[in-house]
Parts: C-alpha cells; structure tokens; sequence
C-alpha cells in the first residue's frame, strides 16, 4: 500500500474536476459550444478514474480491489465515449454511425459491468502486482480480468487510434494552432 501516491492521485483528480468546472462553464456561456460539455464530462470521468485508482492503491485485499477495479472500467467506459462525443463536436461534425455503434457498446459494457458478476467481467483470480515507484513499494492488489473487459481495453485503443485519426484530419482542415495542442492532450491521455 502506498498512502503518498494515493495522495498524488487524489491531486491529479482535482485538476481534472477543476478543468471540467471551468469548460462547464464555458458551456453554461454559449450552449451552441457543446464541444465544452462533452469535454467538461470526459474530464469529470478521468478524475473518478484517479480517485478509484487511488482507491485501488489503499487496499489490502484483491478482493476489495475488484471493487474500485471495476469502477475503473466504468469510468473508462465514460470518458472514452465523452471524448468520441467531444471530437465530433471539436470538428463541427454530426456523429458519424460508427460512432453511435460505439456508444452503444460502452452503455452496454457499463451496464455489464454494474450488473454482471461472472467471470465474464471479473475472475475470483487473484492478480496482485508489485513494484516500486518513486521509491516506494506499491501492491496493487486487483483481480485477474474477464473476456468483457479484455475487450474493452481492445476498443478502448482502437477508439482511440480512431480519436487521434479524426483529429489530424481537423488539423489539415483548419490548421490553427489549438488543434495541435488538443492532438497533444488526447495523445498524452491515451498513452496513460
């Protein structure tokens, strides 16, 4: 268990909340901006995603960790469909058909992951990781994860390689700087 980098953790998830206050209230400004709504959300999902890791990190049970593990998932399932969303938006484009496929398979998975219990989503295997980290030793006591959420990791990347494709075609199309910076913001939060 590591306290420290739970603490660090519960940092990162402030900025993410404070970041989706502030586009929040861009949106409240101008309504026709949904691009700052859709960003507002997925920042607010990526600040649960920390809070549930930091969670994770303070457990002393895999047992209790498949709890805040699958919080995780849910809050990935989040974000990765309010970043689809604020894509659309940020190019001043309707979705697109497979986006609404995509968002069907996250509200599906979501669902999946509240209510079903089986190793389709989670195993009864223990997976307890340890390693150090600003030396200090973390154990990260989770559980070894089903075919649902395998494939969620799956989409999650190929979601994201779609992300960053629709982005670079924005930035050919607009070539302004901003557009740089937000294919920059999306590559840092699909390396992490």
């Amino acid at each position: 268990m590591c306290h420290d980098l739970s603490l660090l953790l519960v940092c990162f998830a402030g900025i993410s909340f404070y970041v989706g206050f502030y586009h929040i209230l861009f949106y409240a400004q101008s309504r026709d901006s949904r691009a700052n709504l859709a960003f507002a959300l997925a920042c607010f999902n990526i600040g649960l995603y920390d809070i549930f890791t930091a969670c994770l990190y303070t457990v002393d049970s895999p047992y209790v960790g498949a709890i805040w593990q699958r919080w995780q998932f849910i809050s990935l399932a989040g974000m990765t469909a309010f970043l689809i969303w604020f894509v659309s938006e940020y190019a001043g484009r309707k979705p697109r058909r497979l986006e609404y496929v995509i968002y069907a398979y996250f509200v599906l998975q979501v669902m999946l992951l509240l209510f079903d219990h089986t190793s389709r989503t989670m195993t009864d295997t223990p997976l307890v990781k340890q390693f150090h980290i600003l030396g200090h030793l973390m154990i990260y006591n989770e559980m070894q994860t089903g075919l649902l959420i395998g494939v969620q990791g799956i989409v999650g990347l190929l979601v994201f390689l779609y992300i960053f494709r629709e982005l670079m075609a924005v930035a050919r199309e607009r070539r302004d700087p901003g557009t740089r910076h937000t294919i920059f913001g999306m590559v840092c939060v699909g390396v992490t």
